[in-house]
């Protein structure tokens, strides 16, 4: 944490000294009496501190004894004068982008640190393996909470050596060296209350760099899953590894790099850069840029330099800056000013606030995948993610031993390209009808600026294969499953495309989809370089449910979907070793975290370029997906929705329920061949988004008109056209949708729907 931490606990305890005669520092007495004149305090943290956070303090009756706030480093300190022991400490709060519930139990008043460990304790002593169900429940005997802490820090034992800690992760004082243990460990709870154990080490990715070389050897990651209620084996702490990187990343020796950015932007963009745009293509230059926001990147030739998702840096103290060029016309985006240019110019990025860096963990020497949170200096604070500007999630960092210092130096790839679990929560709008599907998002940008430009001749993807490199494991087809760019309409409906044209300019989300390789020849693409990123959503399983008093109740037909068929094409489907037939659904999970897929792209010149991606989460069955804490609608968005079509309003407010496990970041509306998505800059308290149908002309210059599949001519793009939402035999629309999309701390993206169909 920050230097100035210790003054601050010194600072605490000295008050509490002086109210309560005492300050707990891990040795309390007895657990079973009052606790009149007692103390709890300790320090919420996850690697990153849980800052500014409600802390709520419930005794052995599961009544509410103490709450306070967490400071900005999160610490807290509370008098008890109350209750009886064990105590319960809830902790929700912010954490980087996301939004996250912490628990810990203690046998006694004192110091009680809560954690990622302290609660995976709590989930192993919960009956039903989730932490808020001990609140006025059953935790056990003292010597049995003892016993499970014991083996859990058993299990991250080679982890604790290494930062020599030694005593509790959740009763010792907390030290820099605890902060960067948990900089270093996971510890995450299922829905289910199983539990996964393992470290960023057990976690490397030396593949995730450029493209990749078949001939490499990919590993297993070191995931260990504990079963609900049970307490980790001895043998896991040799499946949890220690870091054996020279330099280690973790929020301390990170911090003068996230110094330097919150430096960088505490000056108004007017301050931070000077640009001014030139000739006919556009190309940026700078006439100045503050000394604060230079030096953060290496950058110090064209093929040793900083590259994400083929954007470069940008700031013209670099050579990169300055030999490539952008020729485009959008000259203030990040398109032309790539991943740090834009941000220097633009003003709603003045006085970000860069937190604690979280989700650390090595790629190969000297090399980290991280993330950066930010906050926005607005009313609402809301969240962001260092990355935003072109879709990131993510930033690699890279020890520089010249200057002895951690710089930025990206991913080093052309294409941006991603595979992650699916949990959806599909409502039918005006209906208590339900389903949880899972499966797998599938993401290739279709184009991305700077360095795909070679000769001002755009080159994007136009197809891609994506092959699981573990067969045994991973769930799709052991041949692949292909997207391409889709062409959505023949050519004699599509007005203004000449008759005979294999070609579409319609920039829709149908760009990059699942597609049948046998007619995806090497001449299939599309002559709109400009479209949009888009990705495939493949099902894998489904459930039904009706919602009854507010809990999902299985009930088999009550919403099941369209189809079930998995298309005739995707063959030769492997899970587990053994295969399945054609058009049947996946209703196991096997993928966990880090389990790697091969993404083979075809590019518009011919060109190849393979990458591997990993999961950021475990798979999960639906009955697991069912548990989650999904974000929730109110309950007149349902009706609102069901009679939605764009014509009656302009705009639609979408309003949902506060969610304290998760934080909801972007919604959007889905028709029949088009979408407005509102990222929004939600923040994490807010409960509504007004989204708004764009004008015609915003959509697309020519709004090029289709024919549905009842042969009505519809404007494709244009929200407002009723005809988009349903056919004209139809009474009711039946082809929108509107989402929430949400995060969790542990990095799991959900989702709920309002379908109309």
């Amino acid at each position: 944490m920050k230097i100035i931490f210790k003054l601050r606990v010194i600072s605490t305890c000295l008050f509490l000294s002086l109210l309560l005669g005492a300050c707990g520092g891990g040795g309390s007495s007895s657990s079973s009496s009052s606790s009149s004149g007692s103390s709890i305090s300790g320090t919420a943290a996850v690697g990153a501190p849980i800052a500014n956070a409600q802390v709520t303090i419930y005794d052995a009756a599961g009544t509410v004894v103490a709450t306070t706030t967490t400071d900005e480093n999160g610490r807290y300190a509370v008098a008890v004068n109350s209750g009886t022991a064990p105590y319960i400490v809830e902790v929700v709060g912010g954490i980087g982008d996301s939004i996250g519930k912490f628990y810990a139990v203690s046998n006694e008043a004192g110091n009680v640190n809560v954690n990622q460990v302290s609660n995976a304790i709590a989930a192993s002593i919960s009956s039903s393996g989730d932490p808020t169900n001990l609140i006025g429940g059953s935790i056990g005997s003292a010597a049995n909470l003892k016993a499970t802490e014991s083996a859990f820090m058993s299990a991250f034992s080679k982890v604790l050596s290494a930062f020599g800690v030694s005593g509790s992760l959740i009763s010792g004082t907390f030290s820099t060296s605890i902060d960067e243990v948990l900089d270093m460990i996971n510890a995450i709870i299922l829905p289910d209350g199983k539990i996964e154990l393992s470290s960023s080490e057990g976690q490397a990715m030396p593949d995730i760099m450029g493209t990749f070389d078949t001939n490499t050897s990919l590993v297993t990651h070191k995931i260990n899953v504990i079963e609900k209620g049970v307490v980790p084996p001895s043998s896991t702490a040799n499946n949890i590894p220690a870091p054996s990187q020279g330099v280690i990343a973790t929020a301390k020796t990170l911090e003068p790099l996230r110094a330097k950015l919150e430096k960088c932007f505490s000056h108004t963009a007017a301050e931070r850069a000077t640009l001014s745009v030139s000739g006919a293509s556009n190309n940026p230059t700078w006439t100045s840029i503050h000394s604060d926001c230079q030096n953060l990147a290496i950058d110090v030739s064209s093929t040793e330099g900083f590259k994400h998702d083929s954007y470069y840096w940008i700031d013209n103290s670099t050579l990169n800056s300055k030999t490539y060029t952008s020729g485009c016309a959008s000259s203030g985006s990040a398109m032309c000013l790539g991943f740090f240019g834009s941000m220097l110019t633009d003003s709603a990025k003045n006085n970000l606030k860069f937190l604690k860096p979280t989700h650390i963990a090595p790629i190969d020497t000297n090399l980290w995948r991280v993330q950066f949170p930010m906050i926005y200096a607005d009313d609402a604070n809301t969240r962001g993610q260092f990355g935003d500007e072109i879709g990131s999630t993510f930033a690699v960092v890279k020890y520089d031993t010249a200057t002895q210092s951690f710089m930025f130096f990206g991913n080093q790839r052309d294409v941006q390209t991603s595979i992650q679990p699916s949990a959806t929560l599909a409502q039918k709008a005006g209906s208590s009808n339900y389903r949880v599907e899972t499966g797998f998002n599938v993401y290739v940008r279709p184009y991305n600026s700077r360095s795909l430009k070679r000769t001002n001749v755009q080159v994007y993807p136009v197809k891609a294969q994506v092959t699981p490199v573990f067969p045994s494991t991973g769930m799709i087809p052991v041949n692949g499953v292909y997207l391409a760019n889709k062409v959505t309409g023949t050519p004699a409906t599509i007005s203004g495309v000449p008759s005979g044209s294999s070609a579409t300019p319609l920039n829709v989300c149908t760009f990059m989809n699942y597609e049948d390789p046998s007619i995806i020849s090497s001449n299939y693409k599309v002559t709109t370089p400009n479209a949009s990123a888009c990705s495939g959503v493949i099902r894998m399983n489904y459930a039904e449910y009706t919602m009854v008093n507010n809990k999902l109740t299985a009930s088999v037909g009550a919403y099941p979907p369209i189809t079930t068929a998995l298309p005739a094409w995707i063959t030769g489907w492997n899970i587990n070793g053994g295969s399945i037939g054609s058009g049947s659904l996946i209703t196991s999970a096997t993928a966990k975290r880090g389990e790697p897929y091969l993404f083979t792209i075809t590019m518009s010149d011919n060109s190849v370029i393979k990458y591997i991606n990993r999961l950021p989460t475990s798979t999960l069955t639906t009955e697991q997906a069912a548990l989650l804490n999904y974000p929730k609608f109110t309950s007149d968005m349902s009706a609102k929705f069901a009679d939605y079509d764009g014509s009656t309003s302009n705009t639609l407010t979408v309003t949902w329920k506060s969610l304290d496990t998760a934080l909801i970041f972007a919604d959007a509306i889905y028709w029949n061949r088009g979408e407005v998505n509102s990222t929004a800059r939600i923040s994490p308290g807010a409960t509504s988004n007004t989204i708004s149908c764009p004008a015609p002309a915003t959509v697309y210059a020519s709004n090029i008109t289709l024919q549905n599949s009842a042969g009505d001519s519809v404007r494709a793009m244009d929200c407002r056209d009723s005809l988009n939402w349903k056919s004209s035999g139809s009474s009711t629309p039946n082809q929108g949708i509107i989402q929430l999309k949400a995060r969790t701390f542990d990095g799991l993206f959900i989702q709920s729907q309002l379908r109309q169909y």
